[in-house]
């Protein structure tokens, strides 16, 4: 045994061991946490979505989903409201339903469907990138309206600079 100052500080086996055992702990943590997120995201990701003519949205979950809207956004954007717009597609789609609705929503701006946005039926809120076909949780620090006018900008904000920059140089 090791001693120093009077204390007994334990053999080096000891140690390792305690070492291993907290490391273990950890792993199991990981593992559930892992298997959680893997069990909350398996109906999500089998409601499907796609642009054709119209924009359709097929839940094949094994559970209803609610409040299901597309984003749209505004390829010419006047107004308060913010470059994007919603619809209500379904306020409930049970598991094989699916719903659609059109892309001309009858206004001026012929809006660009960007994204399908649902609850499942544990509440938690989902977003479908239509361009992508990534799915994303909403979470309630960082709406995805947010997510998705920061991502506009941003892009925007990039073009504006390469312009800008192109005349600097010439």
């Amino acid at each position: 045994m090791l001693l120093a100052q009077g204390i007994e500080w334990g053999t080096i086996p000891t140690w390792i061991s305690a070492v291993l055992s907290g490391g273990s702990v950890l792993m199991a943590l990981h593992i559930i946490r892992r298997d959680r997120k893997k069990d909350e995201r398996a109906d999500a990701m089998k409601v499907l979505c796609w642009n054709s003519d119209k924009t359709e949205v097929v839940n094949g979950s094994d559970r209803a989903i609610r409040h299901v809207r597309v984003m749209a956004e505004l390829k010419e954007y006047k107004g308060k409201r913010g470059p994007f717009r919603h619809r209500t597609v379904a306020e409930t789609l049970r598991p094989g339903e699916e719903a659609s609705i059109a892309r001309n929503w009858g206004d001026n701006f012929f809006p660009e469907p960007v994204a399908v946005v649902f609850l499942d039926s544990d509440g938690k809120e989902w977003a479908r990138d239509l361009r992508t076909a990534r799915l994303y949780v909403c979470s309630p620090r960082r709406s995805f309206n947010k997510w998705l006018e920061f991502r506009v900008y941003s892009e925007k904000r990039e073009r504006l600079l390469r312009q800008f920059t192109e005349r600097r140089i010439t």
